[in-house]
């Protein structure tokens, strides 16, 4: 009884655990709570389509595309 008035509230940092694998680490809890794709509109959608780039000018010397 001595200690526990001692040691005064305990917090979820104080407290120690033995755990091997602590789980839901933060990239963990991203994914899981992350928007998904519901819509079949959107699960359609593939990645952004941009033109090729125009070529360099006379100047340079193009080695490998």
């Amino acid at each position: 009884m001595l200690s526990a008035t001692l040691a005064g509230p305990t917090t979820s940092r104080m407290v120690t655990t033995c755990a091997t694998h602590p789980q839901f680490k933060g990239a963990k809890k991203m994914a899981h709570r992350r928007p998904k794709k519901r819509c079949p509109a959107d699960r359609r959608h593939g990645p952004a389509q941009y033109p090729a780039p125009p070529a360099p000018p006379a100047e340079y010397t193009v080695i490998s595309q």
